[in-house]
């Protein structure tokens, strides 16, 4: 295994899809402990290809905010953190949609997917 591609996304009410972050991951530590603690599902578990996880959107929404953003590259890749992080883009070309982040209702079911990159 090689890491993760990541993507967090919800489908809104017209069936459209939402992209809120999307980042690679050396492992999926972060989601794995909210399945650990019953806050989040393992949906679909094809040994990577994809790993799809659902979560309410208050789990996850505040590792996004920009007052966590020095400690996200820690969070969700495992490796220490470089760069500014008052901007948008994640380690190895992620990105976070503030603005969708920020409109995102906490009750809201996010689709985590994980992508093996082996």
């Amino acid at each position: 295994m090689l890491g993760f591609d990541v993507s967090v996304y919800y489908y809104d009410g017209q069936g459209k899809r939402q992209s809120l972050a999307s980042w690679s991951a050396h492992g999926l530590d972060w989601i794995n402990e909210l399945v650990t603690g019953n806050r989040a599902a393992l949906v679909q578990d094809s040994g990577g290809y994809p790993y799809v996880y659902e979560v309410a959107a208050a789990e996850v929404i505040a590792i996004f905010s920009l007052s966590e953003r020095a400690a996200l590259d820690r969070r969700l890749t495992r490796k220490g953190g470089s760069g500014d992080w008052n901007q948008t883009p994640l380690p190895r070309g992620g990105t976070i949609n503030d603005e969708g982040i920020a409109m995102c209702p906490g009750d809201t079911k996010l689709t985590v997917e994980a992508w093996d990159q082996s």
